[in-house]
């Protein structure tokens, strides 16, 4: 397994863009309950890719990270282009870096 670091964080500037992003995590959250594995993956991949469109954010694996106390978003891009896959992400504390495992 690779790890791939995340090379790029955006954090909203307003608290508009924070609280619609909180709601964009929510709702990924809810989408994983009730939706099967393959069913969420389709759903996720066409989220994902409508955050980059709508972001105009590049071409790389995204993700959207909450803090522990559930007030901060942000949204974290890996240097991977998308491949339909999804992946866990896990935080380096060593590093204060979020990574994904790549096989």
């Amino acid at each position: 397994m690779e790890k791939i670091y995340c090379d790029e964080v955006y954090n909203p500037k307003t608290k508009e863009a924070t609280d619609f992003c909180v709601g964009l995590y929510y709702a990924h959250t809810k989408v994983k309950e009730h939706f099967d594995e393959d069913d969420y993956k389709t759903w996720a991949f066409n989220f994902n890719n409508y955050i980059r469109e709508m972001l105009n954010l590049p071409n790389k694996v995204v993700s959207i990270a909450k803090s522990v106390d559930n007030t901060q978003v942000q949204i974290v891009l890996f240097p991977k282009e998308p491949d339909g896959n999804l992946y866990e992400i896990f935080y380096d504390e060593e590093l204060k870096l979020a990574y994904i495992l790549i096989e």
